[in-house]
């Protein structure tokens, strides 16, 4: 029998219970909080394709092997459940995510959104697998299709307004984007992802604080969010260390980020990335690191996703002693020999070389900074957000600074003072090559310009 979910969509079933536990779970996914893979896990109609669909999709996406027993059941199970529909579009997609083909699984994904517009599942997956691959013009695409085909008054609405929200801020479409995430927020108060996007837009516009602001005033509702909240909380610790609050956000990291689970790689990456971003603002983290490589040595040998690898290096290059550091470097350099999927390509090209500049970053400087120049425009594609990938192209310039290189910095930072001039860590940084370069003067009013984008805040 077809059954229709709170959002509008059909499914197939054989259990009349089926529905309400999919819009229970469903609830939770959007909420970011509870566990929606484990509620959806639970249901065991074999008629009903969403629930494997959902599990092996989130696996997946979340970096597990396609190997694994978990996900070969879901597999089977989906596979089991086709109709021979627009059901089958998800089967179709999940396919191709555990082959390697994320750009393919998310033209699927949006395929299965011109014949079923109210899909949440297909609204989800096509925005997170873009997201994986760092295409952000596909993204806001996709996005933008959406919405056409949606009234204001349908229940996934609001979903996607936040997401094409943040998919016009990845496009530097900063106004517009305010636009759609305060039309989500209006719509879904508790939206922890509209809340998200419209932080991003204010910290892309230098906005601080009122990023700062939003984040603390809706504190209360982020907070409960498990799923997200690390992630808010690494938000937050940004614009601290850009202020000079230094004690401030470590004491984000101490007292929250250092507690992730080491199952949750993606969380991980929050007090990975918050560390490696210290020590570039001069900070001595002392012995966090090690804490660091012992949760991400528990999946040393999972390569299946760009960005979970490059801060596992980040990891590993800083506590290059630890147990579980030549099991990361090997396994890694022979993880996708022979195959020529989409993800194997982004490794040999991108993550391998990537992996090679961040391990050498501690002791020499000089040729990590040259591994990475040639990377920088691909970056894109080991996947996350612009403010996420910045990491590269902030260690590629501390490196160059490092070594007595201010003409290739001033370079590199010029063309993005002429896009975005107020952003307080490319002034810094051209600053100190301005300094390098015997021009204090310049260097003074530069560091000063990056000061006063704080001004007023307390």
């Amino acid at each position: 029998m077809q059954l229709e979910d709170k959002f509008g969509a059909d499914w197939t079933c054989s259990d009349t219970a089926t529905i309400s536990l999919w819009n229970a779970a469903m609830d939770s996914y959007l909420d970011f909080s509870g566990s929606p893979v484990g509620d959806v896990q639970s249901i065991t109609d074999p008629e009903f394709l969403a629930g494997p669909a959902f599990c092996a999709a989130m696996k997946l996406l979340s970096g597990m092997d396609p190997s694994d027993p978990s996900i070969l059941r879901n597999l089977e199970d989906m596979q089991a459940a086709r109709t021979g529909g627009v059901e089958d579009g998800h089967a179709t997609a999940v396919d191709l995510l555990a082959r390697g083909e994320p750009t393919a699984a998310a033209f699927a994904w949006d395929e299965v959104l011109t014949r079923r517009p109210n899909d949440i599942l297909a609204h989800k997956c096509s925005h997170e697998t873009w997201f994986l691959v760092g295409n952000g013009a596909a993204m806001r695409a996709s996005t933008s299709t959406a919405l056409q085909r949606l009234p204001s008054s349908a229940p996934c609405f609001a979903v996607v307004a936040a997401q094409h929200g943040f998919a016009l801020e990845e496009t530097g479409d900063y106004a517009e984007a305010e636009g759609w995430d305060r039309i989500a927020l209006d719509l879904a108060p508790r939206d922890c992802w509209a809340l998200h996007c419209l932080a991003h837009v204010f910290e892309s516009q230098n906005r601080h604080n009122e990023a700062m602001g939003l984040l603390e005033a809706k504190q209360p509702i982020w907070t409960k969010q498990n799923l997200l909240s690390a992630h808010i909380w690494w938000h937050l610790a940004l614009r601290l260390i850009e202020m000079g609050e230094i004690t401030a956000a470590m004491a984000i990291f101490d007292d929250t980020l250092a507690h992730t689970p080491a199952s949750n790689q993606f969380r991980l990456t929050d007090g990975t990335s918050l560390l490696w971003r210290l020590e570039l603002h001069g900070v001595d983290v002392g012995d966090r690191w090690r804490l660091m490589a012992d949760k991400w040595g528990k999946a040393a040998q999972t390569h299946q996703n760009a960005y979970l690898d490059l801060h596992s290096a980040f990891a590993f290059a800083s506590c290059p002693d630890h147990a579980a550091v030549s099991l990361y470097f090997d396994s890694l350099e022979v993880a996708f020999e022979g195959a020529s999927s989409e993800q194997a390509n982004t490794y040999a090209e991108v993550v391998l070389p990537l992996v090679d500049a961040i391990r050498v970053f501690p002791d020499d400087k000089s040729k990590a900074a040259r591994l990475i120049a040639p990377l920088l425009p691909e970056l894109h594609r080991i996947g996350g957000s612009i403010v996420q990938r910045e990491i590269v192209e902030r260690s590629f310039t501390s490196a160059l600074i490092a070594t007595h290189q201010p003409e290739k910095v001033a370079r590199y930072l010029d063309p993005k003072i002429a896009t975005h001039p107020n952003t307080p860590w490319i002034l810094r940084d051209r600053a100190a090559a301005s300094e390098r370069m015997g021009d204090v003067a310049h260097a003074t009013l530069l560091r000063r310009r990056a000061d006063a984008m704080f001004a007023g805040w307390s």
